[in-house]
């Protein structure tokens, strides 16, 4: 599966290689998409003033993780079964998100 984002556009996925394209924007709102994490089927991205949202492919809907709404969100990394958020304040968060 691949990912794409542009500016105010949310998030498009190809699950055939790139040949043809899909929105996947419902509950993600109008937050420009700034960074994106994939973990097994789940897609983590950080907005310019929304936050964190997560995709489950399977549940087919974003939802916001973690108290960062009002944050600028810069980059995202993972660990473990942590992600790593750094915001445009200048600060980085740890967000556990493996139960």
């Amino acid at each position: 599966t691949l990912y794409a984002s542009a500016s105010g556009k949310g998030v498009i996925r190809s699950v055939n290689g790139g040949d043809s394209w899909t929105p996947i924007n419902d509950g993600l709102g109008d937050g420009s998409v700034v960074t994106m994490e994939v973990v097994g089927t789940e897609l983590y991205v950080g907005t310019y003033s929304k936050g964190i949202f997560r995709w489950m492919a399977d549940k087919r809907w974003w939802e916001p993780i973690g108290s960062l709404h009002l944050h600028q969100i810069l980059s995202l990394a993972v660990l473990d079964d942590f992600l790593y958020a750094g915001t445009g304040g200048g600060g980085v968060y740890k967000i556990q998100i493996a139960e």
